[in-house]
């Protein structure tokens, strides 16, 4: 009798719960029906904060294959693995730059095809510069190296100082901004400012050496 009891008495919290929720739900889909900057739902007209992270990694395994791997590419080719992500991090960002490209004004009535099309030219015109974005980062390095009496190698550089990620993530974005890709640029230097400390503007021109050794505490 007892267990029958406490059987009725469940299922009706069960039931007041599933009614509050749906309540609740119903407000809440109510609310954001007020055409207020909070209240776009555009989750396909807007680059993925997600993905933009993934590009981040792969490209910094394009900037420093000796220094960031992916263990899931299992391949003896140096060659090979390099080739295997950079297809995957360029089809990647044609995708999120085509989204991006609507918030171009010329794009912003455009079909897809015409974006994707941008966006592929964009992507091309962005890894041409990948050999110069390696020698910058290099003189970084360097730089920092014969500047910081505390830097113990080269490697500890890359390793462990924040700057330098950030200084990494700043040159691909800044290269983004000067194609007129919108968003990501930003996305990706206020991703490594939230990880490192180090607030770099994708818009700044630093020249080609650059070293930032102190981080907010």
């Amino acid at each position: 009798m007892m267990m029958e009891t406490c059987h009725a008495s469940d299922t009706r919290i069960t039931e007041e719960i599933d009614k509050d929720m749906s309540d609740l739900a119903e407000q809440l889909l109510e609310d954001y029906k007020q055409d207020r900057d909070i209240d776009a739902i555009r989750m396909y007209e807007l680059p993925e904060q997600k993905a933009i992270k993934e590009i981040i990694r792969e490209l910094m395994m394009v900037l420093l294959p000796g220094y960031y791997r992916e263990k899931s590419y299992r391949t003896y080719s140096v060659d090979k693995k390099i080739l295997v992500i950079l297809e995957d991090v360029m089809f990647m960002m044609t995708k999120q730059i085509e989204k991006a490209l609507l918030h171009r004004p010329e794009f912003e009535d455009a079909c897809i095809a015409v974006r994707q099309d941008e966006a592929k030219k964009i992507v091309k015109l962005f890894f041409k510069q990948i050999p110069k974005i390696r020698e910058f980062l290099n003189t970084d390095i360097i730089a920092t190296y014969e500047g910081d009496p505390a830097a113990n190698s080269k490697d500890e550089i890359v390793l462990a100082y924040p700057g330098l990620y950030a200084t990494a993530i700043y040159r691909l974005a800044h290269e983004l901004h000067e194609l007129d890709v919108p968003l990501i640029p930003r996305i990706m230097t206020e991703y490594a400012h939230r990880k490192t400390g180090v607030d770099i503007h994708p818009g700044a021109t630093i020249g080609n050496t650059f070293v930032w050794t102190m981080q907010r505490a």
